[in-house]
Order: structure tokens, then sequence, then C-alpha cells
């Protein structure tokens, strides 16, 4: 919370190398672990965020990463509750 406090005050912006989703991820993520995620290409890549995740075994499943991007895609339900002010809740709740 004191980081979210922070950006009210001063705002980062985006840098296609040194601010984004995924490296910010993965100093939130570096902060907590003792054996740190090592910086390379593919963290600044942002379609091997899942692969990186699947490896380090920071996602929870015993799916292959090819099964568990099919099983997670979320697209048809991104599309039908796009507007609805629950959208989270529902494609949750459609993927249980």
């Amino acid at each position: 919370m004191h980081r979210a406090d922070k950006l009210t005050k001063e705002p980062e912006f985006y840098n296609t190398l040194w601010n984004t989703c995924t490296t910010s991820i993965l100093r939130h993520v570096n902060a907590l672990r003792t054996d740190k995620i090592s910086w390379n290409k593919n963290i600044l890549l942002p379609s091997h965020s899942d692969d990186i995740a699947h490896e380090l075994g920071l996602i929870d499943t015993s799916l292959s990463l090819a099964d568990a991007r099919e099983y997670y895609k979320i697209n048809d339900l991104s599309e039908e509750f796009a507007n609805d002010s629950e959208y989270s809740k529902k494609i949750r709740k459609e993927r249980r």
C-alpha cells in the first residue's frame, strides 16, 4: 500500500524497458523471494510472462504451460461480460 500511496503523489510513467507491468511485478516478487528472479530478455517481452511464472512454479497448476493457457483462456467470457459491473467476479465464477 505504501507504493500505491506514493503513486498518488508521484506518478510513474510507463517505459518500454524499465517500467512495465511485468517489470513492476518482478520487483514485487523479488522483494519477497530469497532466490531472486534474474533479469533477461523474456522479462521485457510480455508474451513470455506466463512462461516465466510457470517455469518458476508461481502458477498453481499441475498442467503444462500449453494446457494451462488453454484452460485459463477467457477470451469468450471477456467479450460476454465486457460491460458488466461485476466483470471480474463473473469470469472467475465461469472458470470454476
